[in-house]
């Protein structure tokens, strides 16, 4: 609970509390529990909702919230450019939709704080404990987030851009900061915020491998065309799938800017148990020939059997090898069936597969010299 008096002062305005801490400079102010709605609210509401919206106030003078107790505070919807929150507890503190632009968080124990569309744009958050709090569509234009830890960690939507600054955030379970480091504590760094999810997953034990076997295991990646009623075929064909326990992905996402597309689909044929290739899709034949030449994943490729004689004429040299299958079909009724008997084939084919690489164990194995030399 804040400080009667503490409270009061606060309410005065930034030049009087200002003064305060001034001249008290041994005093860490306790405003825990306080909400700061709507005194201090934006002007602009809606400036935050909008993606990289900057905000803005007219004060002149901000904050010296430096060392203050902030436990289970709101700051909902408000309004505090270049204030001083150092050293600060803002445990459990409530940020959403509040704006915070060139503020300095240099220290803080921001643990469980809750920051959903809240304006960080030019702030410092310099070794900080982030652990366990919750970051959706915030603005970090032109922030420095560096040696925080963001354990547990959840960044969803955030505003990157080239002028922010990401360096030294660590992962461990307990709730310190970069400067409270000691040679006995391990740690994983990473330089990105959201990334750091993703690099705590991938260390863990079996972690990244489970995943993998989970992928391999139950993902069916459907490849065809999409107009015309073509995703609505995929999307009837991957039903099916569902229902038989599998997990479909139409691949209809655009890949990033770095890689094009033939690179996405192989890379997740790769991942994927089996591969569904409605031959009528214009990008399947450089796709299929693409997949079949690097992976054992079973292809199996289908077409309505009205347009059999159209098949591309190097559709023979693909069906040639062992992983793949063809079928058609002239009714929607006759998919449950046809998906049946290939998936049947292929299970099969995957187990002669799995004979081959333990034949080829073996087969190393015996060519090795014994340990007696015989």
């Amino acid at each position: 609970m804040a400080h009667p008096k503490h409270l009061e002062i606060f309410h005065q305005g930034p030049e009087v509390w200002n003064q305060w801490r001034k001249e008290n400079p041994l005093i860490h102010p306790d405003l825990s529990e306080i909400s700061v709605y709507p005194e201090f609210a934006r002007k602009d509401k809606t400036s935050i909702q909008t993606k990289g919206a900057i905000a803005s106030s007219g004060s002149e003078h901000p904050y010296n919230f430096s060392n203050t107790d902030f436990h289970n505070s709101s700051f909902e919807s408000a309004i505090f450019p270049g204030a001083d929150f150092s050293n600060c507890y803002l445990y459990e503190v409530d940020m959403s939709r509040a704006g915070f632009p060139g503020a300095n968080f240099t220290g803080c124990m921001m643990r469980k704080a809750y920051c959903a569309y809240t304006d960080f744009s030019g702030a410092q958050l310099v070794d900080c404990a982030l652990n366990n709090s919750t970051f959706i569509g915030a603005n970090f234009d032109g922030a420095r987030i560096e040696g925080c830890n963001v354990y547990g960690v959840s960044a969803w939507d955030l505003h990157i851009t080239d002028r922010t600054v990401q360096q030294e955030l660590f992962l461990h379970r307990d709730n310190f900061s970069r400067s409270m480091l000691g040679p006995h504590h391990e740690v994983i760094y990473v330089d990105d915020l959201a990334l750091a999810q993703f690099f705590y997953f991938i260390n863990q034990e079996d972690g990244f491998g489970k995943s993998l076997k989970k992928l391999n295991e139950k993902t069916v990646l459907l490849l065809g065309k999409f107009r015309e009623g073509g995703l609505d075929l995929l999307r009837l064909v991957g039903e099916l799938l569902r229902e038989r326990g599998f997990v479909p992905i139409i691949f209809d996402f655009v890949p990033n800017a770095e890689t094009n597309l033939i690179e996405n689909v192989t890379t997740m044929a790769g991942l994927s148990r089996y591969v569904f290739a409605n031959l009528e899709g214009g990008s399947v034949p450089a796709e299929l020939g693409r997949i079949s030449s690097n992976y054992n994943t079973p292809i199996i490729a289908w077409i309505h059997d009205d347009k059999h004689d159209s098949v591309y004429a190097m559709f023979k040299d693909i069906i040639s090898r062992k992983n793949v299958q063809y079928f058609t079909y002239l009714e929607h009724s006759d998919l449950p069936g046809q998906l049946d008997k290939v998936i049947g084939k292929a299970e099969k084919y995957l187990e002669e597969l799995s004979k081959q690489n333990a034949n080829a164990d073996e087969k190393l194995d015996e060519g090795r010299i014994s340990r007696d030399g015989k």
